[in-house]
């Protein structure tokens, strides 16, 4: 069997398409973590009253034969582990106890964006927002293995 050295012009058209397309995604892409980038600091910066929000995004390694798909977790203050605190703030930090309604704000935040966040950073990795005692917002981004 002999393999043709040309592709009909149509196909070649169609691949070009597909190209064009995958070119036009990537800068819509890039675009829009600019500006994610650019914001979300200030976003959390204007909601008064918090001192520690992780977001977790990772893909379980061994799901006991159900796919294993890629998850979101928030927490907010006092539901974030007291390790991660001491290690971000010392032994003995207090974070604020935050209301239900607050909370939820918070993760509601972070869950619509949790498409676009898995675009953008994949899977396995932590991201620690954290507000310094003069109110600036500093953000950290560390690998995450859910552990299972």
């Amino acid at each position: 069997m002999t393999t043709p050295t040309t592709i009909p012009t149509e196909l070649q058209t169609a691949v070009e398409f597909a190209a064009s397309l995958k070119r036009e995604y990537q800068v819509v892409l890039d675009d829009l973590c600019k500006k994610y980038e650019a914001n979300i600091k200030e976003l959390l910066s204007a909601i008064p009253g918090w001192k520690m929000i992780v977001v977790y995004g990772y893909t379980p390694q061994f799901n006991d034969g159900d796919a294993c798909l890629h998850s979101q977790r928030v927490e907010v203050d006092d539901e974030v582990d007291d390790d991660l605190i001491d290690e971000y703030f010392g032994v003995d930090c207090d974070l604020p106890n935050q209301s239900y309604a607050f909370a939820h704000a918070i993760h509601s935040i972070f869950d619509q964006l949790e498409r676009f966040m898995e675009q953008i950073h994949d899977t396995n990795w932590k991201i620690v927002y954290t507000r310094d005692s003069d109110g600036n917002v500093n953000r950290v981004q560390e690998s995450y293995d859910c552990g299972w």
